[in-house]
């Protein structure tokens, strides 16, 4: 385990390590308590797990003399813990390490023995984000608060929902660099990350470089060659890597985009219906017509099939209401967008089977499938090119599985 938490400044509560302690000691296992920021908080103390009832029978705690005493190029840990679990760790890395350099080890027991003389102002290290996140707060942003190691992270301000987006803004117009915790995972989205690796002088430049550039996003604008990259390859994609699947989260917030599109008199009678998870896509896909012009192709072979679909359904009682065909449309290529700017490929099908809603359950819904979003990690090389008279509009694919894509021109298109 680790708290405090080096990802996301996390600190452990009480009850967190009671719960860990009692987990161990049921299924007579060890805890690794990685402790390297163990000096580095900034909101109460996190203390040593051994600080817990129990924590010794169970525990074995690693600390850094390079975050106590600022010496973070010295890559040097000590552990503590029973007598018995140390000599055991001492038996195993003394076949399988070569030990450090001898003068970093010797200055690593040089601090340890006066640490009161060596060791960091604790005074110190709260000025330098009490500094960052207040100067954040005062020039608009969301108080970040740090609970502790060397990073904050912080909300992005108002007008952005981009966090890569505003890391190249900030970059481009300041030169500060921080990191968007969108590449954490989805749930870190919103969110930029700053190091508290740099003198407090050195901080204070950072604030005035942010306060001296405008970083909000006028309006909602996009660049058109932007968008026109996005349309541009939100293609169809047929062949996907089943090994790299798509969960729940990424669904909801491509769900999530959809809902916001435009109906017909603001109806909104569209539906949507999640499947993810191996099982279930694989009933999902034996429902699945692929490809019309693809007469001697069956589909994606198996570890090139969708990972998640999305089904779009449309209430009994609307299936009348002539609006509902565009809403479905729209619906549709939302999803397809959205989808593509969280790196996902996808196929919009309408080739399925009478027993799909019954084979996902929903045959009692009063709703009727539409169409059907078929999602993934794109595998296929997909090609956009103009129309020629060998293949007209038809899509082809060639002997190097290259889908091509022709497109008529613009001249073409204008009556």
């Amino acid at each position: 385990i680790v708290f405090l938490a080096n990802l996301v400044s996390s600190v452990g509560t009480r009850g967190v390590y009671e719960e860990i302690i009692a987990f161990a000691k049921k299924h007579d296992i060890v805890i690794i308590h990685d402790n390297a920021y163990a000096d580095v908080v900034f909101e109460g103390k996190s203390g040593s797990f051994f600080s817990y009832p129990g924590a010794m029978d169970v525990g074995v705690e690693f600390l850094s003399p390079s975050k106590f005493f600022d010496v973070t190029g010295v890559r040097l840990s000590f552990l503590v813990s029973r007598e018995d679990i140390v000599q055991a760790t001492y038996k195993i890395r003394s076949q399988v390490d070569f030990g450090k350099f001898l003068v970093e080890q010797k200055v690593a027991v040089v601090c340890l023995e006066d640490p009161r003389r060596h060791r960091v102002s604790e005074a110190g290290r709260q000025r330098v984000p009490d500094v960052l996140c207040d100067g954040l707060a005062d020039f608009g942003w969301e108080r970040p608060n740090c609970h502790g190691t060397l990073l904050v992270w912080a909300k992005l301000p108002e007008g952005y929902t981009d966090s890569v987006r505003f890391t190249m803004d900030l970059m481009e117009k300041t030169g500060v660099i921080v990191t968007p915790c969108s590449s954490f995972g989805s749930h870190g989205e919103g969110y930029v990350r700053f190091a508290l690796v740099l003198l407090l002088e050195k901080i204070k430049e950072v604030l005035h470089a942010i306060v001296e550039v405008d970083l909000k996003v006028k309006g909602t604008a996009m660049e058109y060659e932007d968008f026109m990259k996005l349309v541009k390859t939100s293609r169809t994609y047929r062949r996907f890597y089943e090994g790299s699947p798509v969960g729940k989260a990424d669904l909801d917030r491509i769900v999530d985009c959809a809902r916001f599109a435009p109906t017909g008199n603001n109806t909104q009678l569209l539906r949507f219906h999640e499947v993810f998870g191996k099982e279930d896509c694989v009933k999902v896909f034996s429902h699945l017509g692929w490809a019309a012009l693809y007469k001697d192709w069956d589909g994606p072979k198996e570890g090139e099939r969708p990972t998640a679909y999305i089904l779009i359904l449309v209430p009994s009682d609307g299936l009348t209401n002539r609006t509902r065909c565009y809403d479905v449309g729209i619906a549709a290529q939302t999803i397809r967008l959205a989808a593509q700017v969280q790196g996902l490929g996808g196929c919009i099908m309408q080739n399925f089977d009478k027993d799909l809603i019954k084979e996902v359950g929903l045959q009692d819904s009063g709703c009727a499938i539409s169409l059907v979003l078929a999602l993934g990690y794109a595998k296929e090389n997909v090609q956009l090119e103009d129309v020629d008279e060998e293949h007209d509009w038809k899509y082809w694919r060639d002997e190097n599985e290259t889908h091509h894509v022709p497109k008529r021109a613009l001249k073409d298109l204008l009556i």
